[in-house]
């Protein structure tokens, strides 16, 4: 019976240490008076992110936009754009297809969801992004 308890446990917390091993990765960023990590870091996982190309640069966007002619509107070298989708899996796809991304691709969503802007431009290790 105690093993069956013990199995049951560990499944039972699996999602908590994901967002626990989450938190402790991020968490390190933040000013001690920023308030609740806990709250701030769980309404984040649900973030939905853009992938924003244009004619010179890749853009990640956590502004919300309702339909792809919105981004086009805004850019006027505009060439494409994905999303909204999740942090995890706009990461997937940056490690993906751009792996001379530097800093990596999961500090640069980081440094957007940490940061007081709604757009960065990604930056590469060399001038090319492929």
């Amino acid at each position: 019976m105690k093993l069956l308890q013990r199995t049951y446990n560990k499944a039972s917390q699996a999602g908590l240490r994901k967002l626990s091993s989450f938190l402790q990765k991020y968490a390190k960023k933040q000013p001690i008076h920023s308030g609740s990590c806990w709250r701030r870091y769980v309404s984040e996982l649900n973030m939905k992110i853009f992938l924003i190309f244009t004619e010179s640069e890749i853009l990640i966007s956590k502004k919300h936009y309702e339909k792809w002619e919105d981004i086009q509107d805004k850019y006027s070298d505009y060439s494409a754009s994905l999303g909204p989708w999740p942090i995890k899996e706009v990461v997937d796809y940056l490690e993906f297809d751009y792996p001379k991304l530097s800093p990596s691709a999961d500090e640069q969503l980081a440094n957007l969801v940490n940061g007081n802007v709604d757009t960065l431009k990604l930056s590469f290790s060399d001038s090319i992004a492929t």
